[in-house]
């Protein structure tokens, strides 16, 4: 392939290859998690609920709260009579990024 059939595809990329349909997946989801954090941060220490943050634009609040938590963020449920009633942030803070492991190299023993 040429550097142009690159450009071409960097340019234009074809809605049904595979590496669009993963780029627009990610972006989707990252678009999920902003506004929920948005929602989050503007609540301050109200509870959120699910249906709140639904009708706010995020379609699968459950799934996008467990994103956030492998991302670092802490979201807290909040129960009110041992029934769940919504969620909060507890950091408005970005959480530090891991940081960047270097690859150890194993050497065998030396006899």
């Amino acid at each position: 392939m040429s550097a142009s059939d690159r450009a071409t595809l960097l340019r234009d990329p074809p809605t049904g290859s595979i590496v669009y349909r993963r780029f627009l997946s990610m972006a989707l989801a990252e678009t999920q998690q902003l506004r929920m954090l948005e929602r989050l941060r503007s609540a301050g220490i109200q509870p959120v609920t699910l249906d709140q943050l639904r009708a706010g634009g995020v379609d699968f609040p459950a799934v996008v709260i467990g994103e956030l938590e492998l991302n670092g963020y802490e979201i807290e449920r909040v129960y009110e009579h041992g029934r769940q009633i919504g969620v909060r942030l507890l950091e408005t803070e970005a959480p530090d990024p891991p940081a960047s492991r270097r690859r150890q190299r194993w050497r065998r023993a030396s006899r």
